[in-house]
Order: structure tokens, then C-alpha cells, then sequence
């Protein structure tokens, strides 16, 4: 991958238009509300699922390894020291994560990686490819920890990952589908269509890209009189109603499903530019009270802390290389709570524990790879990896 993809795909994450985030509720809720993985369940299907066997891809490697002389890009650190947290990442046709590479099919290492997660027994690599009207394109594949593969299909925007990490949903433009990850079936979801009665807005023809489980259901987004206007769909029982505020993209919500953010254009700035995008968000049950912020974006499609407590966020000001902080702000109110500087050229951040942040970094001078380990309480930044220029940093 060349430097302009490279800067194509940190403008996407800043922007919102990258895959996965994770919506659904887990063991780290706050305030008053502190709900367990069983509390939420997945949006279920209407239509049979289906058991993927022809679409089953072998890995170039199907069994796990440690690597530790640097030939898989890295400085030759084993990651193996448990009392620091280890980056999760892609490179060079593998995934590692601590001291663990699993190789990946061929066909997922011969294109584009742009999103790479922890899941359920393995993790999801998401490719990226522009169609003919330069859209992208995502295909996500399921690699087990095995490295046995499976093709789970192709969507449009963000897709979401439920709260135990067992399931992906996902939209390609014109039906929503639901993933599992275990027995490798898939379900259409009736978001349209469905026994419910539609909000006079949603039609297939105005739907944007993208999908996220928001804290009653499947949330989407449609063009409606020269904005976007959201709508919650109730997994139960298929109704409708609108849902946060007007004109934003889909949003990535918290662990708990209690906190949301979401980017939009900035006003001064687009339509012309796609750059210095804005950020809007707060509390999921008081929508109408969102903090905004303009030329700052969610550093990752994952962005909360492990506890859901703090927001990491990057600069989106610049149409080139922007700034190189990495900010953490309260998600209720938009307050910064601390701030890293990684240096070098920012690709992406990423929380590794509730105190450390990684950040993708290219070096300035050959846009060599680099992943750092900063601290949020100090601000120091420390390098652990050396990868090539086109690694991707996960999420867990």
C-alpha cells in the first residue's frame, strides 16, 4: 500500500466512513447502570439462516506462531510481556496479536486491509475496495485463531459487532444481515419491510451506508429534505422511531450503549472539502443535549475506553497530514480529560488498557511504520513495534 492510500484510510477513519465499531452492552457500564452481556441480545432474523460451506477460505497458514527474529516487520519483540498491554495489528499478510501471528487466505492479503478486530474464537479482518461509482466496497472474513477462514460477505459503511464479540452486523445499502461467527451462518434482518410500520422517511432509495445497534435496536440512517435523519429500529417487535439528532452519519456508540458520537460536515468547510469534520455527542437518552466540536474525530471506529469513561479522538483539520495528537475527552460533555502527542505522521489510535493508547504512526522521513504505546496519565510515548506502511492497528 503507497502513502496515498495510507492517508486515504486515516481520512476515512477521522471521517467516519470505515467499518466495524462495537455498540452492544458489556460488563463496564457506568453511573447507576452497570449491565452484563446477557442484558442485550442480537437484533434476530426473520429469514432461515444460512450455513456458509463453499465460501470457506484456507489460510496460507493454519496454524498459529510466535514470532521473534523481526520477520514479521516488528522490531523482534515476542510480545509476551504480560505486565504491559500488547497492539493488536495486521501486517504483511498476518495477524498479531501479542505474541501470537496467524497467517491470512491469500485473497484477504492480496487486497487492501482496513479494519481488523478481536472476536469470538478469532478476529475479523475487513477489506477495502472502491466499486465503479468509487464508493468502497467491504468485505469482512472471519480468521480463526486456527487459521481456518470463512467469507462472511460484503457491506457499505460501518458495520457493528455485538457486545460478547459473537456476531457482526452489517448493511450492504439494500438489506441488513447479522453474522454469526461460531457456525459461520448469516440472517437477513426486516428492517424494512418488516411487520412494523415504517417513519415516512426510510425508503431503500434514500438509506445511507452504514448500520449500529443503539440501545433499544438497529439504528440507520436516510437522506431526508437535504439532510440525514436517523431512525432505532426495536429488535423485538420491528417498530420504528426516530432516533438522535438530524444531519450527523451513523454513530459509534459506547460499551454500554449509555454514550454516542457521531461525525457530520463541517459547516463552513463542506461541501467542497471532506476534511475538518465535526464531532456531536453525549448521552444516548438525551440526545438533544450533544456537546459538539469541529476539526476533531473519533481516532478509531472502537474510540471508548475500556470502561466507556473516555473518548479518544484526532485532529481532522488538515486535507494532508494533520496534527499528530491523540486526545482523550470525557463522552458526556466533550471536556479533554488528557492529551499524547505520538509524533511522526498519526494514522490511527487505540486504546490498549484504561491508562495506555497505541498509535499508528509512519515515520516522516520514509513513511517506515511505526506503533507507539503512550500513556495518558504522563503523556509519554514509547515505540514497541516497527511494521511496514501498510499495517492497521486493531481493536479488542
Amino acid at each position: 500500500m503507497n502513502r496515498t492510500t495510507v492517508v486515504a484510510i486515516a481520512a476515512a477513519a477521522v471521517i467516519g466512513t470505515t467499518g466495524g465499531v462495537t455498540l452492544a452492552v458489556a460488563g463496564v457500564g457506568s453511573g447507576d447502570r452497570d449491565p452484563g452481556a446477557s442484558d442485550r441480545t442480537t437484533p434476530g432474523g426473520s429469514s432461515t439462516g444460512t450455513t456458509a460451506t463453499d465460501t470457506t477460505a484456507t489460510a496460507t497458514t493454519a496454524t498459529a506462531t510466535t514470532a521473534t527474529d523481526g520477520s514479521d516487520g516488528t522490531d523482534g519483540s515476542d510480545g509476551t510481556d504480560t505486565a504491559t498491554p500488547q497492539p493488536l495489528y495486521y501486517a504483511d499478510g498476518a495477524i498479531h496479536d501479542g505474541g501470537t501471528s496467524v497467517a491470512v487466505p491469500t485473497e484477504v492479503a492480496a487486497n487492501d486491509v482496513y479494519e481488523l478486530y478481536a472476536v469470538s474464537g478469532g478476529w475479523l479482518v475487513v477489506n477495502g475496495e472502491d466499486d465503479s461509482s468509487s464508493d468502497i466496497v467491504y468485505t469482512g472474513t472471519y480468521v480463526q485463531q486456527d487459521g481456518a477462514a470463512w467469507r462472511i460477505g460484503e457491506w457499505r459503511g460501518a458495520a457493528d459487532i455485538t457486545a460478547d464479540r459473537r456476531r457482526v452486523v452489517y448493511s450492504d445499502r439494500f438489506k441488513w444481515h447479522v453474522a454469526t461467527f461460531a457456525d459461520r451462518t448469516t440472517e437477513a434482518l426486516d428492517v424494512l419491510d418488516g411487520v412494523g410500520k415504517e417513519l415516512p422517511f426510510m425508503e431503500v432509495d434514500t438509506l445511507r451506508e452504514g448500520v449500529a445497534i443503539g440501545p433499544e435496536g438497529i439504528i440507520s440512517a436516510y437522506d431526508a429534505g437535504g439532510t440525514s435523519r436517523l431512525a432505532q429500529t426495536e429488535k423485538d417487535h420491528w417498530t420504528h422511531e426516530e432516533w438522535g439528532p438530524r444531519g450527523v452519519d451513523v454513530p459509534l456508540t459506547s460499551p454500554d450503549a449509555t454514550r454516542a458520537v457521531a461525525s457530520y460536515p463541517h459547516p463552513d468547510l463542506a461541501p467542497d472539502s471532506p476534511f475538518g469534520s465535526c464531532l456531536t455527542g453525549g448521552a444516548t437518552d438525551d440526545t438533544g443535549s450533544w456537546w459538539e466540536e469541529c476539526e476533531v474525530g473519533p481516532a478509531s471506529p472502537e474510540p471508548w475506553s475500556p470502561s466507556g469513561a473516555g473518548l479518544l479522538v484526532m485532529g481532522t483539520a488538515s486535507d494532508g497530514w494533520g496534527p499528530s495528537w491523540l486526545r482523550v475527552v470525557d463522552p458526556l460533555t466533550g471536556e479533554e480529560l488528557s492529551e499524547v502527542d505520538p509524533g511522526n505522521l498519526l494514522v490511527r489510535g487505540q486504546w490498549g488498557d484504561e491508562t495506555t493508547v497505541f498509535a499508528l504512526v509512519l515515520d516522516d522521513r520514509d513513511f517506515s511504520g511505526r506503533i507507539k504505546a503512550c500513556d495518558t496519565g504522563t503523556g509519554k510515548c514509547t515505540e514497541v513495534k516497527r511494521v511496514s506502511d501498510s499495517a492497521v492497528l486493531g481493536s479488542r
